[in-house]
């Protein structure tokens, strides 16, 4: 009776012993699964300005800004603005749009002064590049929209 208790006892304890020290190895040897990061598009995060001028020049003395932040990795929200200086005019709009092959085209339907259309950016690390398509509105005697620029990151 004893070897049979005996028996089962070391049975057991091999068992677990193994069974945990197998399925210790198969968890470290096993390859990752490798995923696309999610800091891919984090260096867009921030200001980005025309010339490198604080928000507050541009606001004071006109040009254009462009506030992002990244969602996730392709998904991205932000506000492009760009001031008349002189008259202080803004335009502006606010989007939530998916980034594709480090382009974002963002249509809109109004900028602040009744103006439709479609901002085309291309994204680097060093710039970004803002077209803008406007349809004009007939209010806008003005004539102002959102500009087509080059933007820096703000230092």
């Amino acid at each position: 009776m004893k070897r049979k208790i005996l028996f089962t006892i070391l049975t057991i304890t091999c068992s677990l012993f193994l069974g945990c020290s197998s399925s210790t190895d198969a968890v470290q040897t096993e390859n990752p699964i490798k995923t696309e990061s999610m800091d891919e598009h984090s260096y867009l995060n921030g200001l980005w300005t025309t010339d490198n001028k604080s928000k507050d020049s541009i606001l004071n003395h006109g040009g254009s800004y462009l506030e992002i932040t990244v969602l996730n990795n392709n998904e991205i929200k932000g506000t492009l603005v760009s001031i008349q200086g002189g008259t202080q005019r803004i335009a502006s709009i606010t989007f939530t749009s998916y980034i594709k092959n480090d382009e974002l085209i963002y249509k809109y339907d109004d900028d602040g002064f009744d103006n439709s259309g479609t901002v085309v950016m291309k994204l680097s690390k060093d710039k970004i590049i803002v077209s803008n398509n406007t349809t004009l509105a007939d209010s806008n005697t003005s004539g102002w929209s959102i500009n087509s620029v080059e933007l820096t990151k703000y230092k």
